[in-house]
Formats: structure tokens, C-alpha cells, sequence
């Protein structure tokens, strides 16, 4: 399954190295890394620069201004050619080389229009867990109780045709 990410980002280069590095580990590669970019003044065109003439696979920067995070996610739906897509906040990183081998895997399954995994809480310095979120199965109990967060959730492309993109309100 060709996955593209997307990360929305605004002013947060040091935070965005680690999400960059850590789409670049992965055994499965994205078939695209969108980043967009509101108008960052902090060095993150030359980050993501520096990323993009390394990548094996396509990187691309939208640099424009936005209203936020859900403009900038749908930014991002519309430049998107992947047959699914993970929304990498600047701030997230994708726990170990495997994720993408893991999700792309599960979205072959025919009813699987989104899937999701647990995510990882760490300190500050990104060495020590600080909470551990699972994600078990969904079902109206777990939902009312909480919600998947977004950072965990892989979707196939089609979904935002079939639902519509985010309400930037």
C-alpha cells in the first residue's frame, strides 16, 4: 500500500528533525513525505531541504500560509497521490523502523478503511516513556470512553472522498 505522510508544521524546526528522521528509518520507505508549512521562520525550509536531497522517496514543501492545523491537513489531503495517508504532526515520530511495513500491511485487508496502532508518550528529551496508550479494539464503549488520537490512525484515500476533509473550524 503507498502511503503518503503528512506532517503540518509551523515555527517547530527542532521538533521536526526527530519526525523527518523518523519516517527516514523505516525499512518500508512512504511512497511521498508532505510537508506543509506556514510560513515557518525558524530554518525548517532548510531542514526539510536537507531532508528532501536525502530521501529515496518524494519529499515535498508547501510553504504557505494557513489557519492552522486542519487547513494545513487538508492541504496536504489535496497534494496527496498515495493510496492512504498518516497524519505526522512536527512533534510525533513513528516508534520504530516498522510502523509503516505494519500499517501498510493492515490496509490491504478489503474492510479496513482505517487502521490504527498504540502510541508512545516520552519525556521531553525522548528518552524514557512517560505513558503508553493502547489502542484496542473500537467498539461504541471505547469510543465514548476516548478516542483514538490522531497520531495513531492510518487511512486509505478514499476515506476523505467518501466523508470529506477535516472542519478547520
Amino acid at each position: 500500500m503507498k502511503i503518503s505522510i503528512v506532517t503540518p508544521t509551523w515555527n517547530r524546526a527542532e521538533r521536526l528533525r526527530s519526525s523527518l528522521e523518523s519516517v527516514a528509518c523505516q525499512r518500508t520507505p512512504p511512497w511521498e513525505h508532505i510537508v506543509v508549512d506556514n510560513l515557518s521562520t525558524d530554518g525548517t525550509a532548510e531542514l526539510v531541504a536537507e531532508y528532501a536531497s536525502a530521501a529515496p522517496y518524494p519529499v515535498r514543501h508547501l510553504r504557505e500560509g494557513d489557519g492552522g492545523i486542519y487547513q494545513a491537513m487538508n492541504k496536504g489531503i489535496a497534494l496527496a497521490t498515495g493510496e492512504a495517508l498518516h497524519f505526522l504532526n512536527d512533534d510525533d515520530m513513528l516508534f520504530g523502523p516498522d510502523v509503516l511495513t505494519s500499517m501498510s500491511r493492515c490496509l490491504t485487508l478489503p474492510e479496513a478503511d482505517i487502521v490504527f496502532g498504540d502510541v508512545v508518550l516520552l519525556d521531553e528529551g525522548h528518552k524514557h516513556i512517560q505513558n503508553y496508550r493502547r489502542h484496542r479494539q473500537v467498539n461504541r464503549l471505547t469510543l465514548v470512553e476516548r478516542t483514538i488520537t490522531q497520531q495513531a490512525i492510518f487511512y486509505r484515500r478514499d476515506v476523505f472522498d467518501r466523508c470529506g476533509t477535516f472542519d478547520p473550524r
